[in-house]
């Protein structure tokens, strides 16, 4: 698989060329129509996605789904009940949690914005490990806007223990992406840094993460979180997000390329749009500011047309039981269980840079590095 094509698998909503092979292609077959019937096939009704996966994967599937249509149980029977998955809890001390009505947000609007979650000192540390870190500078992606302008953004799948690795296995934060997968283990999916530099960072389309997290393998887009830190104040100047309220409600929409991203249907968001109760909301952040999106929350963001930076950094965290279906595309990490530290570790470690070959970056196209020395 090329570095391109890698990127386009793994980045989330930087995803462009995957997904093509997720949108669905309704095959139209004639019909013959009288006045009593509808003459057909089942297969008229069904996408050709399916019609691209290797045969031999279908074909063991359905010998399996044969075997567990006849071990069905009756009714609510425990007879054979799958176990339910057992709360999950950090065992360390959270600084902060999440409130009653901040969880009932999120499940009503797809969204919540936790105020200072973070400290300013820890805001601080992290602004200036995000400058002085090089890896941030030179393992940057581009992705043009379908204006071409370009965001830049760095991402890694493997948390380290750096100072965004300090952030992303903070005992709070994991223990509240737990809390709103319903109590599952979480681990880490990615995490990457979105730079919209002043004057000409560029826009996101208007688009859901599952959208491109499904084409990667993952079922279940409840167990899937991203928590949004702010580096700096995210306005309506400087490009901050937009997001459709109660989005997540209406499950996955088909996604197309736009620009050098992947979007969603611009007809079913303008549809969204304008159903009752569906607000378009700037997310407007200070620094220190959370916000936890649900993965089928449509979301875009302008351009930067400010004097002032842009930065978030985005921890995806996805669910034990939500691991990627085997053979999936690239994109998505097995599971690895959160090395969960303390939430005083933040300031403890300080200003601690990358290492890309450990927390296997995304890196720019032609770039190979070398294997990492541990010690």
């Amino acid at each position: 698989m090329s570095q391109s094509h890698l990127f386009a698998v793994a980045a989330g909503a930087t995803i462009g060329a995957v997904a093509a092979s997720t949108a669905f292609i309704f095959q139209s077959r004639k019909r013959a129509r009288t006045e009593h019937e509808v003459v057909g096939k089942s297969t008229d009704l069904l996408p050709d996605t399916l019609n691209r996966t290797i045969p031999e994967e279908i074909q063991s599937a359905q010998v399996q789904l044969q075997k567990l249509a006849r071990e069905a149980i009756d009714g609510h029977g425990e007879q054979n009940s799958k176990d339910l998955e057992p709360a999950y809890h950090v065992t360390l001390p959270c600084r902060r949690s999440l409130s009653k009505a901040e969880k009932e947000v999120y499940n009503r609007d797809g969204f919540v914005i936790c105020r200072d979650w973070f400290s300013a000192d820890e805001i601080a540390v992290l602004k200036r490990t995000v400058e002085e870190d090089h890896q941030i500078d030179t393992q940057k992606i581009s992705v043009a806007d379908a204006e071409g302008r370009s965001t830049k953004l760095t991402l890694w799948w493997y948390l380290g223990d750096d100072t965004y690795g300090q952030f992303g296995r903070s005992a709070s934060l994991v223990q509240a992406a737990s809390d709103l997968m319903g109590g599952s283990e979480p681990y880490h999916s990615h995490t990457k840094v979105l730079l919209k530099e002043p004057r000409s960072g560029g826009a996101w389309e208007w688009h859901q993460d599952f959208g491109y997290w499904y084409s990667q393998g993952l079922l279940h887009p409840d167990k899937i979180v991203d928590a949004i830190i702010a580096i700096d104040e995210n306005t309506t100047e400087n490009g901050c997000m937009r997001l459709v309220q109660r989005s997540h409600t209406m499950g996955r929409i088909e996604h197309g390329t736009f620009g050098g991203q992947a979007g969603a249907d611009p007809r079913r968001v303008v549809a969204a749009m304008n159903l009752p109760g569906h607000e378009v909301i700037k997310l407007k952040l200070r620094p220190g500011d959370v916000a936890f999106m649900h993965s089928n929350t449509l979301h875009a963001s302008s351009p930067n047309l400010s004097e002032a930076w842009r930065r978030n950094i985005i921890v995806a965290y996805n669910s034990r039981h939500n691991a990627p279906l085997e053979g999936s595309p690239d994109g998505q990490p097995p599971f690895n269980a959160i090395d969960v530290v303390g939430d005083e570790n933040i300031m403890k470690i300080g200003v601690r840079g990358l290492i890309p070959s450990l927390n296997k970056m995304l890196l720019p196209e032609g770039v190979v590095l070398p294997e990492p020395k541990l010690q």
